[in-house]
Order: C-alpha cells, then structure tokens, then sequence
C-alpha cells in the first residue's frame, strides 16, 4: 500500500510519460532529498542510469522505492547466508494477471497465489498456486523446499556458483535475471547496515 500511494505520485503507469522534473520531485517526496547526509536524486540518477534508460522513470522510481525498503536487504541477506549457510532458497514473483495496472508484479502480490486465494485462470495458475503452496508447507516442515511431491526441483541459492531463484510464473522455472542479482544494491549496503 505504501508504494502504491507513493507512485500516484506519478500517475498510472507509462513507459516514457514521466519527466525528469518529475521524477526528481516525486523521489524528494519520497524523502531522497539528499539532506544530512542522505541519498539525493542526483545520486540515485546516477546509480540508476541504466534502468532509467532500458525501463523509463516511473519503473524506476518504484525500483528505488523497493529497493531501498526490502528488495536489496533481502538480496544482501541472501549473499551473506548463502556465503556461509548454504540452506538459502530465493524465489522471484512477477507474474502479472491480466488486467494489472502495474508493469510487473507489487509487493505482497505472492501471497494470494500461496495461499489459494487468488482466482487461476488457466490450469498453469491453478498449478503455479499449488506448487507454492506446497513449496513453503514443505519449508517449514522440513527446511526444504523439495520435499513436495509433484512440485519442480527449487536448487539452493549459492551467490557465486549458482545464483539463481525460483521464478513464480507459469510454469516457474530456475533463472536468474537482473531483477535478481540486482547490482544497485552494492550502493545500499551503507545504508542497510553492511
């Protein structure tokens, strides 16, 4: 809810309809003024030069908005286990429904779908829902996700030989994309407390 509110700043989605003023605005009302010693626009201009250029302003802002809340502290937390632990299993949820006013999946959008409560469409929805269910049941109950019978093989998370993650979609699949290493977070670390 509280990125939603936060990109009406910006109107509904639009690939190029956002002006840099805009956009600049909508992040010092976001609270990346630069003051005392934060993080300013010029700054996240900067570190997210690439993204502003392949996906537009309006993604990024949302980018940045999760990046700084929780996307890059569970990215940092999932190296550091993974370096040490090994027992790390990473999952990317994107899958849009038709219909969606959003680009790509919001936070919390999973949830629906592992809980069952979300309304498949197709029998790939319906198997995307139960395979997730089964995945995190099989978590909790074992500290491995692959104890589900039926559900694909999920590898664990290893951030240098096998970064991958389990990508929620129809069918899910190991992969791993930009949106899962996701380079900016080395420029969050200081400010996430690493």
């Amino acid at each position: 809810r509280e990125l939603h509110g936060a990109l009406s700043a910006l109107g509904l989605y639009t690939r190029d309809g956002v002006t840099q003023a805009q956009f600049r605005a909508a992040l010092v009302r976001a609270g990346f003024s630069g003051a005392a010693g934060g993080i300013g626009p010029d700054t996240l201009e900067q570190w997210y030069s690439g993204r502003i250029t392949s996906e537009g302003r309006w993604r990024t802002f949302a980018r940045i908005l999760s990046d700084s809340g929780h996307a890059c502290s569970s990215a940092l937390h999932a190296q550091a286990l993974g370096s040490t632990h090994g027992a790390v299993w990473r999952y990317f949820f994107d899958y849009v429904p038709t219909g969606s006013l959003f680009p790509g999946s919001t936070h919390g959008a999973d949830e629906s779908w592992l809980l069952g409560t979300q309304q498949p469409h197709s029998q790939a929805e319906a198997d995307l829902s139960a395979d997730m269910g089964h995945w995190w049941a099989s978590l909790g109950a074992s500290g491995d996700p692959n104890s589900a019978d039926g559900a694909p093989r999920w590898s664990r998370y290893a951030p240098v030989t096998a970064p991958l993650a389990m990508f929620m979609q129809t069918p899910p699949a190991l992969n791993t994309s930009i949106d899962t290493v996701r380079a900016e977070c080395e420029h969050w670390k200081p400010f996430l407390g690493w």
